[in-house]
């Protein structure tokens, strides 16, 4: 479990570095790093409580998709909701580029801020089942 964790906080000190050195650039990036911060978790989460190592994207939406059949650990409705708002949001910044520059940063710029938010409920239900993680009390 601790490797994902620490994985996660690498993440978030890239993230931290490049919200930093490009407040506004690279929003593609950012969201992208931010969802690899959300799979880290739920990895944790997963190692945590079930004992077992997902080794894929596919892996974890198995087993805590409360909507799937022979789940084996399922997350609330709205924490998989928000989960799966990362990936999407994630998809569209690595998959969807928009040909117009000044959009594709307005447009990635506010997906970046709901993937923060989404983020951080997701990291509030976590910590709710008792994941060791912290919460940014800023965002929201």
């Amino acid at each position: 479990m601790q490797k994902y964790l620490d994985q996660a906080k690498h993440n978030k000190t890239f993230h931290a570095s490049i919200c930093t050195t490009f407040p506004d650039h690279y929003y593609d990036w950012k969201i992208t790093v931010v969802f690899y911060k959300a799979i880290h978790y739920m990895k944790a989460f997963i190692k945590d409580k079930a004992k077992h190592t997902c080794h894929s994207h596919e892996e974890v939406d198995h087993f805590v998709n409360p909507e799937s059949q022979n789940v084996k650990l399922a997350i609330s409705k709205a924490a998989w909701r928000n989960y799966k708002n990362l990936y999407t949001y994630s998809r569209n910044a690595r998959y969807e580029g928009i040909p117009d520059k000044t959009l594709f940063d307005s447009q990635f710029k506010r997906d970046h801020e709901e993937a923060l938010k989404s983020l951080n409920n997701l990291k509030l239900y976590l910590k709710s089942r008792g994941l060791a993680i912290e919460v940014d009390a800023s965002i929201n």
